[in-house]
C-alpha cells in the first residue's frame, strides 16, 4: 500500500486501500453568547456575578420547574438573579420576561425543562468571587442574626431578622435620598428597634440608624422625582436593607465614598 514513505498512487485490481484520516468536520457556527449580557440569546452559557459575589450560570429557553420557594415580579432577568443572590436559601431562578415573573428555587443544577418563554440561572457557588465582598457569600448556610444580637463591631455585612423581614446590616454605610422623601423616627433608641420598624413598614426600602440622639431614618423605593436612593460609605450611619425590597439589588461597585470618617455619636 505504501511507496516511498507515502500512500501508493498505483492502480491495482481487486485491492482495497485503507488509511488513517481525521473524522469529518464542518464549519463551526459562531456563538451568540456575549460576556456581561443578561438577555437571550447572548446570555446563554455566560456567568452572572451577584451582589454577594456568588456566580450564576445563565441558560436561555429553559426552566428548572422544581418546587419554588416563592415568586414575585422583577423588571429584568438581572434583577431576578440579584434578588436570588441576597436570599440565603435561593440557589436558582426561572424568569419569564413577558410577565416579569421571577421564580426562586433551591435547585442547584442545570435546568432540565425546555421552555422557549423562560430564562434560568443556577448558582455555581462562591469560588474566587468573595474575597473583596463580604456581603454574605462567605456566610452561606448561616442562620440570620436576631436584630437585638447584631453589633457593628463584629457583624458588618451579616444577615439579620427584624419585623418579619431578613435584612443586610451595613456598618458605616448610609442611604441617601431627597430630604422630603425621608421618614425620620426620632423616638427610636436602638439599631434593633430601627431594623424592626423598617421591616414592619412597607415604605422602608432601606434605613439609617444614626444614634439615639438622631434616631432612625427610612428611605423609600423612589422619591417624588422617580429617583432611587444611593448608598455611600460614611461613619455617620449604620444601615439596614430588607432583602426582598428594591434596594437589596444595589451593587457594591455603585457605592461611593462620602469622605466622612469620624462618627459624632
Amino acid at each position: 500500500m505504501y511507496g516511498n514513505g507515502g500512500f501508493s498512487t498505483t492502480k491495482a485490481e481487486r485491492v482495497h486501500h485503507a488509511f488513517v484520516t481525521l473524522p469529518p468536520a464542518k464549519e463551526a457556527p459562531l456563538t451568540q453568547s456575549r460576556m456581561c449580557s443578561t438577555e437571550c440569546p447572548s446570555a446563554h452559557g455566560q456567568l452572572f456575578v451577584g451582589v454577594t459575589g456568588e456566580n450564576y450560570l445563565m441558560s436561555c429557553h429553559h426552566r428548572h420547574g422544581t418546587k419554588y420557594l416563592r415568586d414575585d415580579r422583577r423588571d429584568s432577568f438581572e434583577a431576578c438573579m440579584t434578588a436570588c443572590a441576597v436570599m440565603p436559601e435561593c440557589r436558582s431562578v426561572d424568569y419569564e420576561p413577558r410577565t416579569k415573573r421571577c421564580l426562586y428555587s433551591t435547585h442547584a443544577d442545570h435546568p432540565a425543562i425546555a421552555a422557549q418563554a423562560f430564562l434560568s440561572a443556577h448558582s455555581l457557588g462562591c469560588a474566587g468571587a468573595c474575597a473583596g465582598c463580604k456581603k454574605g457569600c462567605d456566610a452561606v448556610g448561616k442562620e440570620p442574626l436576631p436584630a437585638d444580637a447584631a453589633r457593628c463591631d463584629k457583624d458588618d455585612g451579616q444577615l439579620m431578622v427584624a419585623g418579619g423581614e431578613q435584612m443586610r446590616l451595613r456598618c458605616n454605610h448610609c442611604w441617601h435620598s431627597a430630604n422630603d422623601s425621608i421618614r425620620s423616627l426620632r423616638d427610636v433608641k436602638s439599631l434593633a428597634e430601627c431594623a424592626r420598624r423598617c421591616g414592619e413598614d412597607p415604605y422602608c426600602h432601606g434605613a439609617n440608624w444614626m444614634g439615639a440622639a438622631s434616631g432612625c431614618h427610612f428611605h423609600p423605593q423612589l422619591d417624588k422625582d422617580g429617583k432611587a436612593p444611593s448608598m455611600k460609605r460614611s461613619a455617620a450611619c449604620d444601615s439596614v436593607t430588607p432583602l426582598l425590597r428594591s434596594l437589596a439589588e444595589y451593587k457594591e461597585e455603585d457605592i461611593q465614598d462620602s469622605g466622612i470618617t469620624q462618627r459624632d455619636w
